[in-house]
């Protein structure tokens, strides 16, 4: 598999970023269905928070990393309750979108809370969406 991983990687870029168009909502607000995108390689170490594009199956997709523990990484969308436990190698890059550290760095926490407390993600995106939005407010309030 790991093989497989190497190759993807070259076939993908071997001549530098390559724009890839999304399919679906799951990284609504974020990312929107059919909006272009470029990614690029991966070229330093995973970031909790960040979002990464990785093979699953016969599909490419872009979920945000919540941890990784013993070369596996688990991934979640920012709009689905689906969680993807993949190998490291399956990863083959970094979508080069722009998105605020603080945003990044709420949804990273709010999805570790989920994980860690309930073991899943609720179904339910008003919830996660609110939280979302309140923890966002509270900090933006701070820096007035």
């Amino acid at each position: 598999m790991e093989h497989l991983a190497k190759a993807l990687n070259c076939f993908f870029f071997d001549k530098g970023n390559k724009e890839f168009v999304v399919r679906g909502g799951s990284m609504a607000p974020l990312l929107r269905d059919r909006q272009k995108i470029i990614v690029a390689p991966l070229s330093s170490p995973l970031k909790h928070g960040w979002c990464y594009v990785f093979r699953a199956g016969e599909k490419l997709i872009i979920h945000r990393l919540v941890r990784v523990k013993n070369d596996r990484a688990l991934f979640v969308g920012d709009h689905s309750p689906k969680v993807h436990d993949i190998p490291v190698s399956d990863i083959i890059g970094r979508p080069l979108i722009k998105e605020k550290s603080m945003t990044r760095l709420i949804i990273h926490a709010i999805n570790c809370i989920f994980l860690q407390r309930l073991g899943f993600i609720p179904k339910s995106f008003v919830v996660r969406t609110k939280l979302i939005q309140i923890t966002a407010a509270f900090f933006s309030k701070g820096k007035a």
